[in-house]
């Protein structure tokens, strides 16, 4: 796994590496609850007080667990409650503190989808992966266009949700 995924944990599950059990804490509410980790490129920091103001802003926001924001790599690691928090709202808290993620878009060419009634199916499994920021189906078009933390997000997941909602694919994952 890469360093700069999204993925799944639960609260008091072992960590990697021998290290002790961590409990949920923060904002979540829950223990027990499913966590997911989501590591964040950031963008604007010019110092280590930028760094401890989106820390500080992330770790206030309901549904988040814990962040850990690094100035020298420009990152932040979020675990959160996908159940009350998804990437969207990590990056509105980001930009709130003054700062961006950074992020990617693309279009995805969707077979079939300019004959369907609805895009809601396609948008709601792309908004299922964790660093899907917005997913926005153009039915005449036959596309979605999504905006994604490519690290956590790759071409695969897009396409399996895709899949997921009853479509495939017209042609492959490419970012713009």
């Amino acid at each position: 796994m890469s360093p700069t995924t999204a993925t799944p944990e639960r609260a008091g599950d072992a960590a990697p590496s021998g290290a002790a059990p961590e409990p949920a804490s923060g904002r979540s509410g829950r223990s027990g609850e499913r966590l997911q980790r989501l590591d964040l490129p950031l963008t604007g920091m010019t110092c280590a007080a930028c760094a401890a103001r989106i820390q500080k802003k992330l770790g206030r926001t309901e549904g988040v667990a814990e962040a850990q924001v690094n100035f020298a790599t420009e990152r932040a690691t979020v675990r959160f409650d996908p159940e009350r928090i998804h990437a969207a709202g990590l990056v509105t808290a980001i930009e709130a503190a003054g700062y961006g993620a950074r992020l990617e878009e693309t279009v995805l060419q969707v077979a079939g989808l300019e004959w369907a009634a609805s895009g809601t199916r396609v948008e709601r499994e792309l908004m299922r992966l964790a660093g899907v920021v917005s997913a926005q189906v153009n039915l005449a078009a036959g596309t979605a266009r999504v905006l994604y933390v490519p690290e956590a997000t790759p071409g695969e997941e897009l396409a399996g949700a895709v899949e997921a909602s009853g479509y495939r694919l017209a042609a492959p994952v490419a970012a713009t």
